[in-house]
This record gives structure tokens, C-alpha cells and sequence, in this order.
């Protein structure tokens, strides 16, 4: 433990860190030299008894490192990055081997509720994730136990055919489609692609236009040949300032201090990696049997949606809960941060919960962080 503890802060980092962070990595494979890197931060309050998070980005092959802000005076979190995985049932089991030898690494923390949140692709990732701790708690012994209490899924995916509805549905009704195009994708691009469903696709981004699909109201930010955005439509958000992120993780000086890359890669680090995304096997088309087991299970759920993205967008989500089919408890209605403006809407389901944030695009933390911070309080506190 103490081995992972990044002395003296981060380069650059500001003067006055009031909390401890580790880095390093946990093997999960040794006969395989399989590892995953960790970056861990302690709550600023109550760190002896303050709630564990994991979070997880999307991709899938997308560093959840790159992203910050759910750090800042937050419960304790965890990401996971800088891995070399084919497919999301290994990426379940080796995460679940990771969390294993962790809390043998920080065994202080095994009783501590324990909570998996992340963003886009991580709409696979987690519950199958979830699901898969579930399954081995039923078997484990009670000191081995994983206390998973909740997941927080921000613009996941759910479902390839109420995805893609959703996406067609919403660059139509924000007017960056003609009716015409909108009409092609609906009819051509029911249930696989074909010739059709792909011109209409291309005339989709062509009438879209320049553009930001991750926020369609944000400046566009024209980026560099390296960017991972051309990697895959749930690839990680690039904005141009992520270029600063992308050179500070790249610092020799910064990866020493994170105690990463310890073998000496020859390549750079990224924010996703293509040959992930390229070798990716075994990624479902649906999460609804997953989901209706983790809702029987009694874990508890919520997934938000910033209303301005346009990659996973809240219309998707919103077609892929109705056909669900749960009983609603607690009609729609706005909820807000500052007890004034409106800060998003809100419905609760009978086994989750769905939260919008309003002016926020596909990473909410990103766009709106107060909102974000409170949407994380307030799930923690169980309101």
C-alpha cells in the first residue's frame, strides 16, 4: 500500500492537497502478466468511513483516468485504466480479481459500501459487472464479500435498437437532420446495417455538419490527427483542452509519479486505444436481462442522461427504460441543486431511477460538475 502512495502530490499539482492518493497496479493474471493500473484518491472528509467508488469510462479501450472531476472533495474514488482486454466478460472477471487483490492491498476498506459508477460504454461494463460480483458474493465467504450497494450510469448504453432509435430521434427533433433523412434511418436501420441504413448514416453526419455530437450546443474544437474520437462512436470526448491531459499523462516526470508504465512501453499513453476498440469481441446488443436481474437483486440504480449529447442520447435512454416496462413511483418532476433553477428532471421506476441534467452533453461531469456533485450526494445519501 504505502509503495502506491504518490509522495510530495502530482507534478503541477496545486500546493495544499488535503487528501492522500495512491497509484499503481494490481495483478489479475500472473501467469499472463496481466495488470490493471489504479489511480486512488481519499475523501478529503471522513476518509476512515466515507463510501468506496469505482469508476469505469466507456470505449470501450478508454482510459477512466483522463476524467477528474467527480474527484474533487468527493467520496473515495478508484479508476482503472492502461489495460490490454478483448472483450466484456474477461474485463468483468479481471475487474472482479482486481477489487479482490485491492482490498487485500487496502484491506480497511472491504466493509466499506462499495459503489461502481461510469459513463457511455460503461452501460455494459457496470452491470455486467455488477451482475458478476453479485453471482460470486452468493459463493464467496463473508470476509470476501464485495459490499456492493449501487451503480450510477451516466449517458450508458442499454440497447442497440432503442439506442439507435434514440439517436436518429434526437438529431431529427433538434433540428440537425431533414425529415427525409430521418425518415430513411427509421426505415432502413431497424435492426442491422445494411447499403441503405448506411447512406442515410453518412447523410446524417453530412447534414449534421461541423458539429460537436458529444454536445451540440459546445464550440466545436477541431481536433488533432491523434484523436480518439475517430475511434469509434462511443470512443472518449476530446475537446481541444483534453490535449493538455493527454500531454501532462504522456510527462515522464508525472507517469514516474503514478508509478506508471513501469515496463517501458514504447508508445504513448491515450485516451483510447484502437487496438482495443479494433480486437473487441464479445459486446452484447442488449443489457435488459442483466438489468432485470441486478433490479431483482434489490441493488440500487441510477442512470442519468446530460440532455444536450447527442452519442448516447436521453431519448434513447428513456425508449430503453420504457421497454422495461417497470411501474412508476414517483412521477416526472424538476429537481435542482441550488433550490432555484432547474438543474435537470427526474423519475423513479420501480427498481431504478432516471435523472436528467440540463445544458450537460456526454460526460456530465465535464459540462456541468455542480450539478454532477450533487446528483452523486444525493444518490450516496439515498434521497
Amino acid at each position: 500500500m504505502e509503495d502506491d502512495l504518490i509522495e510530495g502530490g502530482l507534478p503541477g499539482q496545486p500546493s495544499g492537497v488535503m487528501f492522500k492518493q495512491y497509484a499503481g497496479y494490481i495483478t489479475v493474471d500472473k501467469s499472463k502478466g496481466r495488470s490493471l493500473f489504479y489511480y486512488f484518491a481519499e475523501a478529503v472528509h471522513n476518509p476512515s468511513s466515507s463510501p468506496l467508488i469505482l469508476w469505469l469510462n466507456g470505449g470501450p479501450g478508454c482510459s477512466s483516468l483522463g476524467v477528474g472531476a467527480m474527484a474533487l472533495d468527493s467520496p473515495t474514488l478508484m479508476s482503472t485504466s492502461d489495460y490490454n482486454t478483448s472483450g466484456d466478460m474477461r474485463t468483468a472477471q479481471d475487474t472482479y480479481i482486481f477489487l479482490i487483490n485491492w482490498f487485500k492491498r487496502y484491506p480497511h476498506y472491504k466493509a466499506r459500501d462499495f459503489y461502481i459508477m461510469g459513463e457511455s460504454y460503461s452501460g455494459f461494463y457496470i452491470p455486467e459487472l455488477s451482475d458478476y460480483i453479485i453471482k460470486r458474493n452468493v459463493q464467496a465467504h463473508s470476509s470476501s464479500k464485495i459490499q456492493l450497494q449501487g451503480i450510477m450510469i451516466g449517458n450508458g448504453i442499454m440497447n442497440d435498437v432503442t439506442d439507435l432509435r434514440g439517436l436518429y430521434d434526437f438529431v431529427w427533433s433538434h433540428a440537425l437532420i431533414s425529415d427525409e433523412t430521418h425518415g430513411g434511418l427509421i426505415e432502413h436501420c431497424k435492426n442491422s446495417s445494411s447499403p441503405q441504413c448506411d447512406h442515410f448514416e453518412e447523410r446524417m453526419g453530412t447534414e449534421a455538419g461541423q458539429i460537436d455530437f458529444y454536445n451540440i450546443y459546445s464550440p466545436v474544437c477541431f481536433p488533432s490527427s491523434n484523436s480518439s474520437r475517430k475511434l469509434k462512436r462511443f470512443g472518449g470526448y476530446d475537446p481541444c483542452e483534453e490535449n493538455y491531459v493527454y500531454m501532462y499523462l504522456n510527462l515522464p516526470q508525472v507517469q514516474e509519479a503514478l508509478h506508471a508504465n513501469r515496463t517501458k512501453l514504447p508508445y504513448t499513453w491515450e485516451f483510447c486505444s484502437s487496438n482495443l476498440i479494433n480486437s473487441w469481441k464479445d459486446s452484447p446488443t442488449t443489457m435488459f436481462p442483466v438489468y432485470r436481474r441486478l433490479i431483482a437483486s434489490g441493488l440500487r440504480i441510477l442512470l442519468y442522461s446530460g440532455d444536450v449529447d447527442a452519442v448516447v442520447p436521453v431519448s434513447g435512454t428513456r425508449y430503453s427504460i420504457d421497454a422495461l416496462n417497470l411501474k412508476v413511483i414517483e412521477p416526472w418532476h424538476p429537481w435542482s441543486d441550488d433550490k432555484e433553477e432547474v438543474a435537470g428532471y427526474r423519475v423513479a421506476y420501480d427498481g431504478l431511477t432516471f435523472t436528467t441534467i440540463r445544458g450537460a452533453g456526454h460526460e456530465v461531469p465535464r459540462f456541468q460538475p455542480r450539478r454532477a456533485l450533487a446528483l452523486l450526494k444525493t444518490f450516496l445519501a439515498a434521497k
